[in-house]
């Protein structure tokens, strides 16, 4: 298919979506058929290339415990929390396993995450096509999806609601090491001195904060202080999460461009620039 024809096919979905958002008794008719046609679309396109859809994919044993978190993965978190303060808003986590020079243990390194919703949180359908959009994504770049964070409206509410457990309970089904990541807003600041977020697991099927000695950062230093530059220069009007992606499929929900200028004031900070 050519660039033009997927183009035009896909304004062509999105505007089916658009209209069925745009009346409420036409989406609860048509969901249940547009998540079995998600899944069957999703299930042909995995298993056209060894793998399935969201869900039906073979179960990832990670053991791992240890989880290290990349100033990429972070500085993104906070910048779609900057962008939209007075709403919620949530997101992929993406991780690759890592082998720490340190050590023998693997660990979860989160190396990038993508920004889904600021409005609608919970509307099924949409989580359902980003979900499957994401995990084929990520595992064309070798990525797994796993893990979710969430950043509530409330300035003292940092407890993961029913979407926040339901959601990471779902990758926690494929992936044992899946991680829940709620960020802070009484100290989310331009330049907070301590991490903004706490990092949980699943234990008997409840979410809870993993052992801090568990949670490692490859340069908080340098995270924090790229994170202030770029919310300084209000560089989050430029992070595009799916809800934006929607609005205009033109806008590149995967954020290579942002991605390259932290690559660039990471090495910056590391001296290889």
């Amino acid at each position: 298919m050519s660039g033009r024809e997927r183009e035009t096919a896909g304004r062509g979905s999105w505007a089916l979506i658009g209209s069925l958002l745009t009346n409420p008794e036409a989406l609860s008719e048509t969901f249940w058929h547009w998540a079995e046609l998600v899944a069957a679309v999703g299930t042909c396109a995995e298993t056209a290339r060894g793998g399935g859809a969201f869900g039906t994919r073979r179960r990832e044993e990670l053991r791992m415990g240890e989880v290290e978190i990349s100033p990429r993965a972070y500085v993104k978190m906070c910048l779609h929390a900057a962008r939209y303060p007075h709403v919620a808003v949530n997101g992929l986590l993406l991780a690759q396993k890592h082998r720490p020079t340190a050590g023998p243990p693997e660990c979860l390194y989160i190396t990038d995450c993508v920004p889904l919703f600021h409005s609608n949180l919970s509307l099924t359908v949409m989580l359902e096509v980003a979900l499957n959009q994401v995990d084929s994504w990520s595992s064309e770049s070798d990525l797994l999806l796993a893990g979710y964070y969430q950043a509530n409206s409330g300035m003292d509410d940092k407890s993961p609601n029913a979407l926040a457990q339901k959601t990471a309970g779902r990758i926690a089904e494929l992936y044992d090491d899946a991680v829940l990541i709620m960020l802070d807003n009484r100290k989310f600041g331009i330049n907070p001195r301590l991490p903004p977020l706490t990092v949980l697991e699943q234990k008997d099927r409840q979410w809870l904060p993993k052992d801090k000695n568990l949670v490692m950062w490859t340069d908080w230093e340098s995270s924090r202080h790229i994170c202030q530059s770029l919310l300084e220069a209000k560089v989050y009007s430029r992070l595009v999460d799916f809800d934006s992606h929607l609005d205009d499929i033109r806008q590149d929900w995967t954020n290579q461009q942002l991605n390259a200028e932290i690559a660039q004031l990471v090495s910056v900070a590391n001296g290889s620039a």
